[in-house]
């Protein structure tokens, strides 16, 4: 009996290490045509810069129960605003958001963190308000593939407050 499950164990371990470990060959292993044959290099956490300023992926809207709750940022929310919540960006940074199905881009704020987890499995990247929604040309599918890109990073504004740790 331990050898029926050690097989299927094994296969998932090695299906782990060969496509899904952040390991990744070098530039110069890719070039010389050796396929690494050499030892790769490992893929830092810390991504450069212009990895953190462009992402793609799915944008939804907020649902009209979320208006008028307060929002990370300690401020009330309001569906008819052009503001956006990220997981990672810092609270007040400006991001323009791009649809990528009809070429349609607004500048948001971003106010609050999100989306949820749940939603964030499924590859969505950014969630913002209705009005945003209305004018990326996407209520009605409710879900769109975007682009964002950082416009203006977070400055030292009073307003704007990150949350504290518990």
């Amino acid at each position: 009996m331990a050898i029926v499950w050690s097989l299927p164990l094994c296969a998932l371990l090695l299906s782990y290490f060969l496509f899904l470990s952040p390991v990744a060959l070098s530039p110069n292993d890719l070039a010389s045509g050796n396929g690494g044959g050499t030892r790769p290099e490992v893929v830092s956490p810390a991504r450069s810069e212009q990895q953190r300023r462009v992402q793609y992926g799915v944008a939804s809207f907020y649902a009209d129960y979320f208006d008028g709750r307060r929002t990370a940022n300690g401020r009330r929310f309001d569906n008819d605003s052009m503001v956006a919540a990220h997981p990672t960006h810092p609270l007040g940074t400006v991001v323009r958001v791009t649809n990528l199905k009809n070429h349609r881009s607004v500048n948001l704020q971003i106010v609050d963190r999100g989306p949820a987890s749940r939603l964030r499995r499924r590859g969505v990247i950014i969630d913002v308000s209705r009005a945003a929604a209305e004018s990326l040309g996407f209520v009605r599918a409710g879900r769109t593939r975007v682009r964002v890109d950082v416009v203006q990073s977070a400055t030292a504004d009073p307003n704007v407050r990150e949350l504290e740790p518990r």
